[in-house]
């Protein structure tokens, strides 16, 4: 939930100035549609690995009073509207994570609407990878996320990506 969280809070910055906007998002496999199946979901699901359309379907309880909350942005961002506002943004997605779909269609929008964008995909790594850093390969992701922000966090106003 904490890259849907982020950017929802990001969406609510463009459309209410009075709130700051950060200078950067970075989100971790983002849940960013809700209202419909994917085909990573479909797929990835069927190997039962850390994350499932069940437990997607046990969450979506949890976070909505019901369906009809399903597609408001503020629960599924990638229906928002106008997301050319949003800070710079750093996309992770994940080759075995039911959620790949949605963080690569929530990338693509915001590249296509102007928003600097930076996707990192992982084909080989599970959603919640983040979490496994015992694994080389994963230090080896984190450090380039982790570079990614910081670079996103050092652009000032004058440089021509910022937002």
């Amino acid at each position: 939930a904490g890259g849907n969280i982020a950017t929802v809070l990001c969406l609510r910055a463009c459309a209410n100035y009075d709130i700051p906007m950060p200078k950067a998002q970075l989100l971790l496999y983002p849940v960013t549609d809700i209202t419909q199946r994917t085909r990573s979901e479909t797929e990835i699901s069927k190997l039962d690995l850390v994350l499932t359309s069940e437990h997607i379907n046990v969450l979506k309880t949890l976070y909505c009073n019901g369906p009809e909350d399903f597609a408001l942005p503020a629960v599924s961002p990638l229906l928002a509207g106008d997301v050319s506002r949003m800070p710079h943004s750093i996309v992770v997605t994940a080759g075995f994570d039911v959620l790949r779909d949605q963080g690569v269609a929530y990338a693509n929008k915001l590249k296509a609407a102007g928003v600097d964008v930076i996707h990192r995909h992982y084909d080989s790594f599970v959603h919640g990878f983040a979490n496994i850093g015992i694994i080389k390969e994963v230090q080896a992701a984190m450090l380039e996320i982790c570079a990614d922000l910081q670079h996103a966090l050092s652009i000032t106003a004058d440089d021509p990506v910022a937002n």
